[in-house]
């Protein structure tokens, strides 16, 4: 979230240049985008939808951006494009299957979002974003596993009578989260290695997959969602922000700091 990601502008690519990652095997990869290029014929470019049938409910499975496009923008750049490999997308229900796409689309706004005032949150209120800061805002997005059997097949079309035979099982996420760590002036000028626990500003946000949210404002449900980063390791069984004092990352996360 430098301002360096925005050197190419805030066009969006056209048409989504949805490929696969050329740094990593095709076949640790969903097949979410057409083999013969963006504009081509084939329709074997989604995943099915049998979680949502085994869970009773309705919708399917869209393609979400963990970084967004527009958090790299540049029409017909590579700092765009890459934002439309499989490696940066994330099964994510449609509306019809629950809330989720409201949920994270908070989330967004909170990092990336100006000029809002559809909802109540305060960071994305003005023309930049409270949380976009002379020093650099670190941000983590990804996926929880919990259950191995909610399992779809990629290079699929709902629309064809038959399946593509070289579709692959994929294993869909349980939960998605997304973290961030800045210096709570946002002007101070040194490395977050240099800063102390007093200088820095963490939080975390773990969203269920399949929710319906009970909430009536984005502040509430943002606030019903935040987590420490610690809980998001212990969960992942990963550490992130590794030279970050322990402090930053077990305190509770306080709103105000962050604008929701």
């Amino acid at each position: 979230m430098h301002a360096c990601y925005r050197e190419g502008g805030f066009g969006r690519t056209d048409p989504d240049p949805w490929t696969a990652d050329p740094s990593l095997d095709v076949a640790y990869q969903s097949k979410i985008y057409r083999k013969d290029g963006p504009s081509g014929s084939d329709p074997y470019q989604y995943w099915t939808s049998n979680t949502m049938a085994y869970l009773q409910r309705s919708g399917y499975w869209g393609k979400g951006h963990l970084c967004m496009s527009s958090e790299r923008g540049g029409a017909n750049q590579q700092i765009n494009m890459q934002t439309f490999y499989p490696t940066n997308i994330a099964p994510q229900p449609s509306a019809k299957a629950g809330t989720f796409g409201t949920v994270w689309g908070y989330v967004e706004a909170l990092f990336a979002g100006t000029r809002n005032s559809e909802n109540d949150i305060v960071a994305d209120d003005g023309v930049q974003n409270m949380n976009i800061v002379s020093d650099t805002l670190f941000v983590v997005a990804g996926c929880y596993y919990e259950h191995d059997y909610w399992q779809e097949y990629d290079s699929s079309d709902s629309n064809q009578a038959e399946p593509d035979p070289a579709q692959k099982l994929c294993t869909m996420p349980t939960h998605q989260f997304k973290m961030a760590l800045r210096t709570k002036s946002g002007s101070t000028g040194k490395r977050i290695q240099q800063c102390t626990a007093d200088e820095l500003q963490a939080v975390g946000f773990w969203i269920e997959t399949f929710t319906d949210s009970p909430e009536t404002s984005a502040r509430a449900e943002l606030r019903r969602i935040a987590v420490p980063v610690s809980f998001i390791e212990e969960k992942m069984g990963m550490t992130f922000f590794p030279e970050v004092p322990e402090e930053v990352k077990t305190r509770i996360p306080v709103p105000e700091e962050w604008g929701f």
